[in-house]
């Protein structure tokens, strides 16, 4: 993957990011890495592999991660010791995904504040989660 196209409800495109221009090189992005786009535009919500392992999880771990168009700033979303997947925006300042601790068995659902960075437990033992914004 190299760039990033947005697309109006037309189909016309309005704007190209290069990756690894403005993420870096530090990440592994693959088909499964979302980029979800906060409705103001003021953040670039992602997933991507890092260089870390976690105890039975082969391969990187898969990480959140907001980027900050004003700033230029990447924060990491999703605890340290967590795999976390199945990103989805909620809000223009949270999102929600799936993840699972380091030797938990089960994956569970997340909430994290995209300003204050604070992630919390909002449904135990599930997974996939999607959103339907009104």
């Amino acid at each position: 993957m190299e760039t990033i196209f947005k697309y109006d409800l037309k189909g016309n495109i309005v704007d190209t990011i290069d990756i690894k221009r403005t993420f870096g090189e530090n990440y592994y992005m693959s088909s499964s890495t979302k980029f979800l786009f906060t409705s103001d535009s003021r953040f670039i919500i992602f997933n991507s592999g890092i260089d870390e392992t976690m105890k039975d999880e082969e391969g990187p771990v898969e990480v959140i991660f907001a980027y900050d168009t004003k700033s230029k700033g990447i924060t990491r979303l999703s605890p340290k010791g967590m795999f976390a997947f199945d990103l989805n925006i909620e809000s223009d300042q949270s999102a929600i995904f799936s993840g699972s601790k380091e030797n938990e068995k089960q994956n569970n659902i997340y909430r994290v504040d995209l300003i204050s960075k604070k992630v919390e437990l909002i449904i135990k033992n599930g997974t996939r989660p999607t959103m339907c914004i009104k």
